[in-house]
């Protein structure tokens, strides 16, 4: 109950922070759009605010070891909705980095055998509302944070449409389509939505600054564009910015502004991009650090070759989604039909009744122009999602766009559709484009009741007829806008006709679990948990999965990350059946590379034999736990070493020593002959390990080599009796050091260079943030200003086109 009451009192102060910005942004708003803005969410993520309750698809780690037992298995599913196969990431990836995050924000030693954590991108762990969550356990966290993102979309799309100047009602209809799209909601635990929550507010700056190339413009702009870097998923900002890009590239070639406005704001614009690097710069800067050696860039860049286009016959279906989000089934029900990732290909999808709104956009004089930009961009990249032929050529053109995920690209039908639709309903309640939206209606009806026919498996007749009856509803009551009388009633219709139906198929779409069920504490986890300190542990098969044991406090040696360090991903491929992003199989407990990774503990399937070499610790209905008494230590001195300076040749051949204790493989010059050399006489007197930390005393007689099991990510600095030096590589993808005769005390530290550059920089660009707005307020108090019109010559000033939500003229 009091974790409920706090998750509430956090959500409200996050609205009521979000309601002072956008007032700020767009001037004056009334009090009953504010309160629609701070409710938008809670159609969607109501349940999880409940005590004892959470939205999270925990219910996934029912049929996994050590999570099997029937007890637990009850757990679960009591008071559980239906779960969702297709959420396996946020268990498996996303809640883990949060709960890791908790302890270090650089280094997870829950995964891959210590890996970077800021700088895998998709941690997300510098963006505020991630900041925020840290209060909150665990299983609340995860609510507030799906309800927030969803307010940050809603206010960020509001804020975009009242700077468009349009009618607090047409800007509130924006919001929630916004809120409701597929995009929005089949990604609402992963960080994906992140970026996409902030999109309306790059947007948003962006003409800010086409109107008003000012300081105060290119703050907005710059803070929106840091938010973005740490939002937690560079592929979906880079597509982001490249969509905001083209709408200012084509809202100058239509508008075509003079000369001295065209260089204001290329230097405002300059000012806004320096100061969003700037900001941005201790989430981007590790990450750029880590990408260079991750599996994934080294996927992309040799074995991935991206399909730019499929035939005419096979890309149409895939544009169904994005029209009815169940055309290819329902993975909640079980009806999952679809030939790929359902939450790609319906990314895109609007609601039937948003369908409606977004063509009445063209028909006014006002706004026109943008609406065509942005309807334009969004088909393009509805159509480039989906692999159209013909439409593929200026994408694949794009420097990097190719090596993306590009059926992401649904985001700017999202996008565009949204903003088409708000301003749609404006002309609408302005008495524009009544038989228009007439016709439009009746077409649309038909062309869902075609979709719900061609795939009958699919459909339910309570689906057709929520999306067909908030349709007709929309219609009814955008035609009935402009009456005195039921103005105020139709325009609570419409919002309702746009809302519902999206809340009825996305409020289900996260599970809504016992919180006592994420992640719980269970015998196999308690047998090992006060035994684990300075040792690894491993699952085999799905066997407790990667990452998890981030809950409890246990380091794990697999992964589930397309950011691995790609090599220590080919070193631990050869332990098992290496699959995409990064999760080894492991199948064989007793073998050398888990002893020489550190592996005392391995978690198995119940009533499982005791390998040879293992013991068993507990056995019982949920699993099994071995434990290896030959598992070496963090740092240890092997008995010879072979020199090998090719990468590649060392990890296939570290990969084949039968005893980690008596040969290293060391990544100096090669030797033709690959002898095997008598390493020097040392010893270890002490070690000691923590997060991010290895620290040895080590006593040397004569010049040796001291290995060590920690993965070589970018980062680690190493110091010899408090001197630098340069770590040496062992096994092809490890730590290790030579120490001279004497005793030594060898301290290998992750600092990554690349975080300390960034604090750096964004304490200048705090500096910079802080000279824009002061010169910014020096400006406001010099008077008001007139606005410009790159793309929008028909805004006004914010606090001049305030309209109440049910304004009828």
């Amino acid at each position: 109950m009091f974790q409920a009451l706090i998750l509430s009192v956090l959500y409200l102060a996050t609205a009521l922070a979000m309601a002072a910005i956008a007032r700020a942004g767009v001037g004056s708003s009334s009090r009953a759009a504010l309160l629609i803005l701070a409710l938008l969410p809670l159609a969607y993520t109501a349940a999880g605010f409940l005590p004892g309750r959470t939205l999270a698809p925990t219910a996934i780690l029912a049929g996994v070891p050590p999570w099997a037992g029937r007890e637990v298995a009850a757990l679960f599913s009591t008071d559980a909705s239906a779960a969702n196969l297709m959420l396996l990431d946020p268990v498996s990836q996303m809640e883990p980095w949060r709960r890791a995050a908790r302890e270090d924000l650089l280094f997870n030693p829950a995964q891959d055998a210590g890996a970077a954590l800021l700088g895998n991108g998709q941690s997300a762990a510098l963006f505020p509302l991630e900041l925020v969550a840290r209060l909150l356990e665990p299983a609340n966290a995860t609510v507030y944070l799906q309800a927030t993102r969803l307010l940050l979309a809603a206010f960020g799309m509001f804020v975009l449409l009242r700077s468009l100047a349009l009618s607090e009602l047409a800007a509130l209809a924006g919001a929630a389509i916004f809120v409701g799209t597929g995009f929005i909601q089949l990604w609402r635990t992963h960080p994906h939505s992140y970026v996409a929550a902030v999109a309306p507010w790059i947007l948003w700056g962006l003409l800010g600054v086409a109107r008003r190339p000012r300081p105060g413009a290119a703050l907005a702009l710059g803070v929106a564009g840091a938010l973005g870097v740490a939002a937690g998923h560079p592929e979906t900002l880079f597509q982001i910015f490249l969509f905001v890009l083209l709408v200012a590239l084509l809202a100058l070639a239509m508008f075509k502004p003079d000369r001295r406005r065209l260089v204001r704001i290329l230097v405002w614009g300059g000012a806004a991009a320096l100061l969003a690097f700037l900001l941005a710069a201790p989430a981007l800067l590790p990450f750029v650090e880590t990408l260079r050696t991750s599996a994934e860039w080294d996927r992309r860049q040799h074995h991935v070759p991206q399909r730019f286009e499929i035939p005419l016959k096979r890309a149409l279906p895939r544009l169904a989604p994005a029209f009815d989000l169940l055309a290819f089934g329902d993975p909640i029900g079980g009806t999952w039909l679809g030939p790929e990732n359902l939450a790609e290909l319906g990314g895109g999808s609007l609601g039937s009744a948003a369908l409606l709104l977004a063509p009445l956009a063209l028909l006014a004089r006002k706004r026109r122009g943008l609406a065509f930009i942005l309807l334009g961009l969004g088909l393009a990249g509805l159509l480039a999602a989906a692999h159209m032929p013909w439409i593929w050529w200026p994408f694949g053109a794009v420097p990097f766009l190719e090596r993306t995920l590009v059926k992401r690209l649904c985001l700017w039908w999202a996008l565009g559709g949204s903003v088409a639709a708000a301003i749609g309903l404006e002309n609408l309640r302005r008495g524009r484009g009544r038989r228009t939206a007439t016709a439009v209606g009746l077409v649309l009806a038909a062309g869902l009741a075609a979709l719900a026919l061609a795939y009958p498996t699919a459909r339910t007749i309570s689906n057709l007829g929520l999306e067909l009856g908030a349709l007709g509803i929309a219609l009814c009551a955008g035609l009935a806008l402009r009456s005195r009388r039921s103005g105020r009633l139709a325009a609570a219709l419409v919002l309702a006709a746009l809302i519902a139906p999206r809340a009825g198929l996305f409020s289900r779409w996260v599970p809504l679990s016992s919180a006592a069920s994420f992640y719980p504490e269970t015998e196999p986890i308690r047998a090992v948990r006060g035994r684990a300190a300075g040792w690894r542990v491993a699952g085999l098969g799905s066997a407790l999965l990667p990452q998890s044991a981030a809950f409890f406090g246990l380091e794990e040696v697999r992964g589930y990350d397309p950011m691995t360090f790609a090599p220590y991903a080919e070193f631990i491929g050869h332990a098992g059946t290496p699959t995409y992003p990064g999760w080894t199989r492991l199948s064989e407990p007793a073998q050398p590379i888990l002893s020489f990774l550190g592996v005392r503990f391995i978690f198995g399937p119940p009533r499982m034999r005791v390998p040879a070499g293992l013991f068993r610790i507990y056995g019982g209905r949920e699993g099994t736990v071995f434990e290896n008494p030959g598992a070496l230590p963090r740092l240890f001195i092997p008995a010879s070493v072979a020199l090998e300076q090719v990468r590649e040749k060392a990890i296939e051949r570290a990969a084949k020593i039968g005893d980690f204790r008596r040969l290293a493989i060391v990544g100096e010059a090669s030797d033709p002959t690959f002898a095997v050399r008598t390493n020097g006489d040392a010893r270890v007197m002490h070690l000691a390990v923590s997060t991010g930390r290895i620290k040895a005393a080590v006593a040397s007689r004569t010049r040796s080599f001291v290995a060590t099991s920690q993965p070589a990510i970018p980062g680690w600095f190493l110091k010899i009796d408090g001197v630098e030096a340069t770590p040496a590589r062992a096994n092809g993808a490890f730590l290790g050091a030579w120490v001279e005769p004497g005793n030594h005390l060898l301290a290998f530290r992750y600092t990554p260079a690349s975080w300390t550059l960034g604090k750096g920089l964004f304490g200048i660009g705090l500096l910079l943030a802080g000279l824009l707005a002061v010169k910014s307020q020096r400006e406001r108090r010099g008077g008001p200003s007139r606005p410009g019109g790159v793309g929008i010559r028909d805004a006004k000033p914010a606090s001049q086109f305030t309209v109440p939500v049910t304004v009828n003229e």
